[in-house]
């Protein structure tokens, strides 16, 4: 079975100073306002780079609040369906934390908003080998069409570089779009064994 790239989960969640108004804009940006709705398409790639779409879609609303640890969450539901037919169902906790990057509750940085000086370094692994380590930068803003749509996102992106062990591919291990105000374009996972990767594309969105 091949293996998604991950990263391990933080200790303890990243902390800085920041002003309300600093903090208001980031939570704008990445907009989790209480029944925001996205639908993505799920895409797999082999090798060769040929995609195909899977028949998954991934319906994700944002469902209220969990407190966690005694730091409050936005729940985001996300339900899968293979044409009209619920295949999956998870949970996923985030929030804007206090230097307003969008974080798990791990405190692992999902992306940084618009800090293009925050940069990131964390092991690729599958759960329980190191493969070498993923380096995440914010890449400047870029014009996009996804699902023949234009977007201008801010492309977090995590370049793989393997351990000299696994002697694996290297180059793009993950990335995260995000557009200012609408959310998650397009998300992108490689395979650890080569340069296979699985991508989530935004089709449909309603956000308040």
């Amino acid at each position: 079975m091949k293996k998604i790239l991950s990263v391990l989960a933080l200790s303890a969640i990243v902390l800085s100073c920041s002003d309300d108004d600093s903090n208001s804009t980031q939570e704008s940006f990445f907009n989790l306002k209480d029944g925001n709705l996205w639908v993505y398409k799920k895409y797999i790639a082999n090798a060769e780079g040929v995609e195909s779409f899977s028949g998954i879609t991934d319906s994700v609303t944002v469902s209220g609040n969990q407190t966690i640890g005694d730091v409050s969450y936005v729940r985001l539901l996300h339900e899968e369906y293979n044409q009209s037919i619920k295949v999956n169902e998870r949970e996923e906790f985030v929030r804007v934390d206090e230097s307003g990057y969008l974080v798990n509750e791990q405190g692992v940085v999902i992306h940084p908003g618009a800090d293009f000086n925050f940069q990131d370094t964390q092991p690729a692994n599958d759960g329980s080998e190191v493969y070498g380590e993923l380096n995440y930068t914010l890449n400047e803003m870029q014009n996009v069409t996804v699902e023949g749509q234009n977007y201008s996102v801010y492309p977090y992106v995590a370049m793989f570089v393997s351990d000299p062990e696994h002697n694996l591919p290297e180059g793009v291990g993950c990335f995260n779009n995000y557009s200012a105000g609408i959310g998650m374009v397009a998300t992108h996972t490689r395979f650890v064994s080569g340069t296979n990767y699985i991508e989530y594309r935004l089709t449909d969105y309603d956000i308040n």
